[in-house]
């Protein structure tokens, strides 16, 4: 037996030696045109390539402003263009890969060239497994868009059935054609591969921007099972049909499609990088070399080289992960243990980054001695063998498969990059903000090392490969075109064969000893990577990212800024999420509403709230997270000629059904409204139920209040709220961590003098109805009822507030909105400027994240309702009462009623002239006279606090006779205390002035 195993062998020496011979005298023959492709290679391919190339930029370009434009503006692109591109793209594709299997490729001609480089095994099996996945997803989408059929739209419906050939057809495209270099139908081969690759790239946007049913999932948890109540019933009608928690099979579909989301996009990435080196790869010529010998890292080496420590140690970060992502998820859910959730994510990722970090290091310190050693060996062989090494790669084209690698690896990072800096930067301005701050800042600071170190590491691995192939390759053609030792080499390889295996040993080259260990090490380093990198693509890939909850950087950068460097991050990280809706389902959304007037003259600011109420809940918000204050003597007021329903908009629907009266009559005051904004029930002057706001670090809270104001007031029945106490309130809440982010809006007269003094404190934002010195303005004069329904700034706001979809829609543009259309109504006498104060940081964020987000058929349905909304019967507030006087005086049959109403007007108008008078007296008594006809700024809130409350408690009592004491009248106050006078002198001057003037 082992005399023919030897003879064998030599059989198998002589035909290498004739087929080294034969390779020879190719090489010499061939060398000068070799030399001559080379020359040519960097110009020619970019020409043939420049008409596909520039086809799907444009064609990218184009899709790209659909898509941005559908995100972005969602009613604005009637047709759903971005989707009906999408099945343009997708059946061209269809046809094109249809017309290259089925003919183009059977056509009689030379055989492609193969690029080994390109659709590795490895490759290959994981884009099998994601497409498997994605294949099933279709599935889903399928049923799914069957049984939603009535409220898709026909594009929407069609493109998971459209899809799924193009997703078969490309897949086998790529696991059989992928290392193909074709040299048939360039142009027609080149523009076909294009356009899937255009196509796959689209999907991929499309599919990170897409994220419909996504915010289904976790809005329908939220949203009330009573709100068909509240609906006409054509709304009843179509909330059976769009809503999907109707029909289990549906919930079933939506959830698995949430699962395998990320799969699919992850065929869409990797798909599109395969095809670019297919369109790369057409019509290049490939000379075959021995480099088919480079050692790849694949399932045989892991099985049969030994590895075992980086083996042990991935396979325990991933059991660990694993049982942190499901501890995540359960305490996620539990409001006491979000906190454990996020520092348990955190510790895990400092746990393991810094071993990824020392492995990094420790193969590219490897990499280097290896590249160093392997260098100067082949030095000493050329100096003893004669000559120079011939020049590397001998007229083989640069391969695009290693370009690839490093600019998708380097692109990849850039995500990460930004977020760990742009961490730093926020931590550096603001502070770290707690131990969650703390975490995240230690988290990013260790990812951006991590990230750099490992890029260092596989790049140094894919110059190490192509240095040690250049080096041989050109060392093996030396001695071919020489005829120098080639045949020697074989002899000696065959007699050192042989000498092992006499010495039952096991073959290797002196070369392969001396680097035995090196390559064990990097096998090892690896091995860990590998496993670390998948665990942390499977953490955030299916649901954990508390990134987002960094209040630090949304504070500094803003929400949307924010909000692109996470979904940035995510998107290397391969996970599609929306952030806002997971912040919504690991926080809570409080809303407080609080109207402070009483009487029929004040219809508006009941209606107001009542309206408000409507619409949070209506957008998903539970009754337990909303808090309604309000006298509520308007309902069943004698002069409501509709008892029990109330409207905010002429010919409106009912908006008083259904609210909840958490607090009513002389429950309505500032000191319970304060105390239920803090959460302090204890403080709360109300029998029965104190409802409060219990709001945590990561919640949001809304603020809407609506009543008469003045410099630095608003009014409550029987009490008043200052600026002071509201400001004060706010910060020591923000301080103490009870929100993440906090907006006040508020309708009153000179509403900005309550919010001015807001301090930058980063996530708290304010919108005033009116500047300092401006009056707000009632609107909708309802003849019937002899009320005026809403405010103009309200009635704005609530109108944009349900057309739009707020996901899409950020504070920024309401108030935008607002503004410009509350200048437009108002007329030349009139003067009102809703304007802004606060956190400017916070005005790219959406506003479902304070209001949440009204299903689409109800807000397709109100806009087709509201097409020719207006704002129309504005006047100044502050008059509201007299006209109103004025109608029922006019309408008033009874000769005595009439009487009456006149003495009443008359009255007023007596006491407002007293009023008058009181206030000269009190200038004058304070040497003051300039008070009178100044209109100065609040600076001091706490001195105006004081002297304002002494003067309702001697002078005049304006919670009892509201329309008396005006805003003038308060100006006046406001000036004394500005002018810097002491407030025991304007105290005494009041004292004066009450024994001599009562009213």
């Amino acid at each position: 037996m082992k005399a023919e195993t030897e003879k064998l062998e030599l059989k198998v020496v002589d035909l290498d030696l004739k087929g080294l011979e034969n390779n020879v005298k190719s090489s010499t023959d061939s060398e000068g045109d070799v030399n001559t492709d080379e020359a040519v290679w960097h110009w020619v391919p970019t020409r043939r390539r420049l008409i596909s190339g520039l086809f799907g930029i444009n064609v990218v370009l184009l899709g790209a402003a659909l898509v941005a434009g559908d995100t972005l503006n969602p009613v604005g692109l009637h047709h759903h263009e971005p989707e009906v591109f999408l099945l343009l793209l997708m059946g061209i594709s269809v046809v094109w890969m249809l017309w290259y299997l089925l003919w183009s490729r059977r056509q009689p001609g030379a055989p492609p060239h193969t690029d080994h480089h390109a659709g590795g095994i490895t490759i290959t099996v994981v884009l099998m497994l994601f497409a498997g996945f994605s294949l099933l997803l279709l599935v889903f989408m399928m049923a799914y868009a069957v049984l939603m059929m009535e409220c898709l739209s026909a594009a929407k419906v069609l493109l998971p059935f459209v899809q799924t050939p193009f997703l078969i057809l490309q897949t086998y495209l790529l696991w059989s054609h992928s290392k193909d270099c074709i040299h048939k139908h360039k142009v027609l081969t080149r523009s076909g591969l294009m356009i899937i690759l255009c196509t796959d790239v689209l999907l991929w946007l499309n599919a990170v921007t897409e994220d419909t049913i996504h915010m289904e999932l976790e809005l329908e948890r939220q949203y009330n099972e009573t709100i068909s109540g509240l609906k006409s019933d054509e709304d009843s009608e179509n909330s059976t049909e769009c809503e999907c928690r109707r029909q289990p099979a549906c919930i079933a579909l939506r959830k698995g499609y949430e699962v395998l989301y990320p799969f699919n996009m992850e065929f869409s990435l990797l798909a599109s990088c395969m095809l670019y080196v297919m369109w790369k790869n057409v019509g290049r010529h490939m000379i075959r070399t021995h480099s088919g010998h480079a050692q790849k890292f694949t399932l045989r080496i892991l099985c049969h080289s030994g590895i075992l420590l980086g083996l042990i140690l991935g396979v325990l970060v991933l059991i660990s992960g694993i049982v942190v992502f499901l501890l995540y998820q359960v305490w996620m859910g539990q409001n006491d243990l979000r906190q454990e959730a996020f520092i348990m994510f955190y510790n895990f990722h400092i746990c393991v980054i810094p071993t990824m970090v020392l492995c990094s290091l420790a193969g590219t310190l490897v990499y280097r001695w290896k590249e160093s050693h392997e260098h100067s060996q082949h030095q000493g062989r050329d100096t003893n063998g004669g000559g120079g090494v011939a020049k590397a790669g001998g007229g083989v084209s640069k391969n695009p498969t290693r370009s690839l690698d490093v600019l998708l690896l380097l692109g990849a990072g850039l995500g990460q990059l930004s977020l760990s800096y742009f961490s730093l930067v926020a931590a550096l301005a603001l502070g770290a903000g707690g131990i969650l701050g703390n975490l995240h800042l230690t988290y990013s600071l260790l990812s951006l090392l991590e990230l750099i170190l490992q890029n260092i590491f596989i790049i140094q691995a894919l110059h190490s490969q192509l240095y040690t192939h250049s080096l041989s390759h050109s060392y093996s053609i030396k001695n071919q075109v020489d005829g120098v030792r080639a045949e020697e080499e074989l002899v000696q390889k065959m007699v050192r064969k042989e000498e092992s295996k006499d010495r039952g040993g096991v073959f290797l080259h002196p070369k392969h000893d001396a680097h035995h260990w090196s390559k064990r090490i990097i096998q090892e380093i690896c091995t860990y990577l590998i496993l670390c990198n998948i665990m942390l693509w499977v953490i955030p890939a299916f649901g954990a990212h508390p990134q987002f909850e960094s209040a630090v950087g949304k504070q500094f950068f803003g929400f949307s800024v924010w909000f692109v460097l996470v979904n940035l991050d995510k998107s290397h990280r391969s996970s599609k999420r929306n952030f806002v809706v997971d912040m919504a389902s690991v926080s809570k959304q409080w809303v407080l509403l609080a109207a402070g007037s009483k009487g029929w003259e004040n219809y508006r600011h009941q209606a107001d709230v009542c309206h408000a109420y409507q619409v949070v809940k209506q957008n998903g918000i539970p009754d337990e997270q909303i808090v309604v204050m309000m006298y509520d003597d308007i309902a069943y007021n004698d002069e409501n000629p509709f008892p029990g329903n109330m409207i905010n908009v002429p010919q409106g629907r009912d908006v008083y059904a259904g609210v909840p009266k958490d607090y009513t009559g002389q429950d309505v005051s500032a000191a319970n409204f304060l105390s239920v904004l803090r959460g302090d029930s204890r403080a709360i002057r109300k029998r029965g139920p104190k409802k409060v706001i219990k709001s945590g670090p990561n919640d949001s809270i809304f603020i809407y209040l609506s009543d008469h104001g003045g410099h630095g007031v608003f009014h409550f029945p029987k009490s008043t709220l200052y600026a002071h106490d509201l400001i004060d309130t706010v910060k020591t809440m923000s301080r103490s961590g009870r929100f993440s982010e906090m907006v006040i809006y508020m309708e009153a007269c000179h509403a900005g003098s309550m919010l001015e003094a807001l301090p930058k404190l980063g996530n708290v934002y304010a919108v005033a109805a009116s500047k300092p010195d401006e009056s707000s303005y009632a609107c909708f004069l309802d003849t019937k009822r002899n009320a005026y329904l809403a405010d103009a700034f309200t009635a704005y706001w609530l109108h944009h507030t349900k057309k739009r979809d707020l996901r899409f829609t950020t504070l920024q543009d309401q108030f935008d909105y607002i503004k410009e259309n509350v200048i437009r109504t108002r007329s030349q006498e009139e003067n009102q400027t809703p304007c802004n104060y606060g956190s400017r940081s916070m005005l790219q964020t959406p506003l479902s994240v304070f209001l949440g987000r009204s299903p689409y058929h109800v807000r397709r349905n109100y806009k087709s309702r509201s097409r020719n909304f207006e704002v129309t019967d504005v006047v100044e507030s502050a008059n509201v009462p007299l006209l109103i006087q004025q109608n029922r005086i006019r309408k008033e049959q009874n000769p005595r009623r009439r009487e009456s109403l006149k003495r009443q007007y008359d009255e007023l108008e007596r006491k407002r002239k007293k009023m008058n008078k009181a206030m000269q007296k009190i200038v004058q008594c304070c040497a003051h006279d300039g008070a009178l006809c100044e209109r100065l700024e609040v600076t001091r809130p706490y001195e105006l606090k004081v002297v304002a409350e002494h003067f309702r408690t001697t002078v005049f009592d304006w919670d009892e006779e509201a329309f008396v004491f005006t805003r003038s009248h308060l100006q006046v106050l406001v000036n004394l205390c500005e002018f810097g006078l002491e407030v025991e002198s304007i105290t005494a001057a009041m004292d004066h002035v009450s024994q001599r003037i009562r009213f």
